[in-house]
């Protein structure tokens, strides 16, 4: 654990206490400030902050405070808060506090006092003890000298991390999917994730003899160092040994040693963690590839002291990419009108051809609703050919527009077959797609996949690296929630007779997020609620079509007349006005 004094206000650490107060030394101690005569109530408030290094359940904490001459036998008022790392919405840990003491004066004979708390257990990464004293005290100049912390719990750690070395993969692997098996029981869940790079580092360390033993030598600069230093440079070779020797002190007798080499992680060359993968059977790998180098994490978690979760084997699958790099960009990227037809174009160029490749896969992002008529033209050629204002006639590439998979609808996604494009002769640089699309949110990022459906697994190789952005947005002139309202037809005659039995209240809804819902109500002249349905989408931005019958909410026939119909939004809006999270509009019905 890491253990820092800081001031409440401004904030600032002052200075690490590990070893004072966690070297089993009673003897040892920490003056803990809380004289608010000295100063300012903000240099009074003192904090002594705890970080774990990882998460216990703890359901005891100890101090021993050192009696000393002019020294304070008490904290007096201070309190104990724990978290487990979450953050509330400013950004700060959120605190649970689980003790405290409003004005603690007992006086206490002999060398050593111990103070001991129990609480109900709590999940603990981090805890605070707070100095809460804010007026004068009648003597000042107190200290309080801490001795030693203790914090006790018993069960498994209800959170564990592992991380993966770096595993170098053959070439550049196509990353197809990733599964583990494991021991879950009730209350535990294993969480796995991965990240890839375009290489690791090396850090070479040169060495050298003096008085029979192997010190750092200095940087590739040559500059000298005393003998105590521990440097290494990232970069170096033997020349750069001998050329350090050179300018060290005249007589000393510096001899080269060894040159020793480790491996690193730039996280310069590495992609951020993938969001988590949910099947241990089988999960598509999100992280960028092809990519020669992965790292693989995983978290086990508990709520339950008396159970852990058991990881017993990960399995990555890869195969040979289409091609080395796919690189994408679409074309536009800012939409001004939703709900309405636009023309896009992606670009992909196809960058050292390997397995070769006859099917596309575009999936969008949520809001975005991918047309099938008119029908997608696919084009190969050069780069420079490909390019808008160029007269690409004659580049067309025979497609076929295939139905949507199984569990997708019309809409979520686009798949095409072409004539194959392969190594070897004529090889196109790119491909471009044309299609059209209707954005009804705010927008995110195009995904597009490629593959060989002839090849061994006819794995999706994804399009990861971006010439400009593969991501559309929306900018509209005129802030919309509700488009193309109707009701449809206006009156309706629910009589049993099969004709014009009900009416639909059809509508585009706009910039919603994916938490909200719609309701539609239908209300009689004196302002009664009559009828009533809310509905929910995992992505809540499209068309709508929600029909009602003429009965009340009990089934009932209502009499004839004029109805009020409100159409609402359940939930938060983006990017909508208050005035705008309703619409009216009335219906007749007769008989």
């Amino acid at each position: 654990p890491c253990i820092t004094l800081t001031a409440k206000v401004p904030g600032g650490p002052i200075a690490p206490w590990d070893d004072q107060l966690l070297d089993g030394n009673l003897k040892s101690r920490v003056p803990m400030d809380v004289d608010p005569g000295i100063s300012t109530q903000a240099d009074l408030l003192r904090q002594l902050f705890v970080d774990l290094g990882a998460t216990f359940w703890i359901e005891s904490y100890r101090h021993t405070i050192l009696m000393d001459i002019g020294h304070a036998a008490t904290l007096g008022p201070w309190s104990l808060d724990f978290s487990d790392g979450s953050k509330d919405p400013n950004g700060d840990f959120s605190w649970d506090r689980v003790y405290t003491v409003e004005q603690d004066v007992t006086n206490t004979l002999g060398p050593t006092r111990l103070e001991s708390v129990d609480f109900e257990r709590v999940k603990a990464r981090y805890m605070r003890l707070e100095y809460l004293q804010s007026n004068k005290l009648s003597s000042p100049g107190n200290d309080v000298n801490l001795s030693e912390v203790q914090l006790l719990g018993e069960g498994y750690q209800p959170e564990v991390i592992l991380v993966s070395d770096a595993i170098s993969l053959p070439s550049s692997s196509n990353l197809v999917s990733i599964e583990w098996k494991a021991d879950t029981p009730p209350g535990t869940s294993v969480t796995v994730r991965t990240r890839t790079g375009t290489g690791l580092d090396e850090l070479q360390c040169f060495y050298k003899l003096f008085g029979g033993k192997q010190r750092p030598l200095v940087g590739a600069d040559g500059t000298p160092e005393s003998v105590d230093a521990d440097f290494c440079a990232i970069t170096g070779t033997d020349k750069e040994a001998e050329l350090a020797v050179t300018h060290e002190k005249p007589g000393r007798g510096a001899k080269v040693g060894d040159i020793t080499t480790s491996v690193f992680v730039d996280e310069s060359k590495f992609s951020t963690w993938s969001e988590p993968y949910t099947d241990p059977s089988g999960s598509a790998i999100t992280s960028p590839s092809p990519r020669p180098v992965l790292l693989i994490s995983v978290m086990m978690e508990s709520d339950d002291p008396d159970e852990h979760a058991t990881l017993k084997s990960v399995t990555l699958n890869f195969d040979e990419p289409v091609a080395n790099r796919l690189i994408g960009t679409v074309t536009p990227t800012r939409v001004e009108q939703l709900a309405v037809d636009h023309a896009f174009s992606l670009v992909v160029e196809l960058d050292t051809l390997q397995l070769g490749l006859d099917e596309l896969l575009l999936v969008p992002p949520a809001g975005l609703e991918v047309m099938r008529e008119p029908v997608p033209i696919l084009y190969a050629g050069t780069l420079d050919g490909l390019q808008d204002g160029q007269d690409m006639s004659a580049l067309v590439r025979a497609s076929n527009l295939l139905p949507p998979s199984e569990g997708t609808e019309v809409g979520d996604r686009l798949h095409l077959s072409f004539a194959a494009i392969e190594d070897g002769g004529s090889v196109p640089e790119a491909i471009r797609l044309e299609f059209t699309g209707r954005l009804f949110s705010p927008g995110g990022r195009l995904q597009a996949q490629l593959r060989n459906s002839q090849s061994d697994g006819a794995n999706w190789q994804r399009v990861d690296q971006v010439r400009n952005s593969l991501v559309i947005l929306a900018q509209p002139q005129q802030k919309e929630l509700f488009k193309d309202l109707a009701i449809v037809p206006a009156a309706f005659t629910p009589n049993g007779d099969d004709r014009n039995e009900e009416m639909n209240v059809l509508f585009t809804l706009l910039s919603v997020g994916v938490d909200t819902g719609v309701a539609v109500e239908i209300y009689d002249l004196s302002g009664r609620l009559v009828w009533r349905k809310e509905e929910q989408r995992e992505d809540s931005t499209g068309s709508y079509a929600i029909p009602w019958n003429g009965r009340d909410a009990a089934g009932v026939l209502v009499a004839p007349g004029e109805y009020a119909v409100r159409v609402k939004i359940v939930g938060a809006t983006s990017g909508s006005g208050l005035d705008e999270v309703e619409q009216l509009r009335t219906v007749a019905v007769a008989y």
